[in-house]
């Protein structure tokens, strides 16, 4: 991370009325010169940033970088888990640093999250924390389809589980099934095989890989070299810079 101090206000941040991002018509995201910084007292640290760069529809989309290169914060500004500092975000056709109240909640129900630490909820069964990722977002109860989500990823038979019985790949293919309840066009996936032994890191692996051949774009953050095999395109960040695109 770079730190530096500072006896000055805070730092400004840019808030235009209007996006002057020139998008790709093709481009689901675009990142436009952002940085993110964290302020304790006088020590301003940047995180991340100024990076830009863009994430096409359809694609296989790697951030690769060590522990502390700012891919996680990255990813939390990317799914609205958190605020960029300056620049901006144009995804889904919406300016992330501008949207808020029904807005955020629709971008938000338009994106998968799927974490290494699963966050599933131990006082829920299996099929209720797949359902809830759509009372979350408002949207409208779907057994039906979340039983459809079970069966494709094999875990039909787990349904009324609670949660703390289940292998760290059974769990992990639960948040799977629960970052599709809504039906996004954009899936984030952050260290999704990072607590996997390397038969469920290939079994998961696989799985993302026929979600984006079905169309959905997959944007997965990692540190594990031998994963960038299975981009399209991949950024390598490091100290919160872009040290490779390609």
């Amino acid at each position: 991370m770079l730190i530096t101090t500072s006896n000055a206000n805070k730092p400004s941040v840019i808030t235009p009325i209007e996006s002057t991002t020139q998008v790709n018509r093709d481009a689901i995201i675009t990142v436009k010169n952002i940085v993110k910084r964290y302020k304790n007292g006088r020590t301003i640290t940047t995180a991340l940033g100024p990076i830009s760069f863009s994430v096409y529809k359809g694609e296989f989309f790697g951030i690769y970088g060590r522990s502390g290169s700012g891919k996680s914060s990255l990813m939390n500004i990317l799914t609205s888990l958190d605020s960029l500092s300056e620049g901006e975000i144009v995804a889904n056709q919406m300016l992330l640093n501008k949207i808020k109240g029904k807005e955020l909640r629709n971008y938000r129900g338009s994106i998968g999250i799927i974490f290494q630490s699963y966050n599933l909820l131990p006082n829920l069964n299996v099929l209720d924390n797949i359902l809830v990722a759509s009372w979350s977002a408002n949207r409208i109860e779907n057994k039906v389809y979340a039983r459809e989500l079970m069966e494709k990823l094999g875990i039909t038979k787990l349904a009324n589980m609670n949660i703390k019985t289940l292998s760290g790949g059974e769990k992990q293919r639960v948040a799977i099934a629960r970052s599709l309840i809504n039906k996004p066009s954009v899936i984030f996936c952050d260290e999704p095989t990072g607590a996997l032994d390397y038969t469920n890191e290939k079994q998961v692996i696989e799985i993302l890989k026929d979600l984006n051949k079905d169309g959905i774009t997959i944007v997965m953050i990692t540190h594990n070299p031998d994963l960038e095999g299975y981009f399209d395109r991949f950024i390598t960040l490091n100290d919160g810079q872009i040290l490779t695109n390609i």
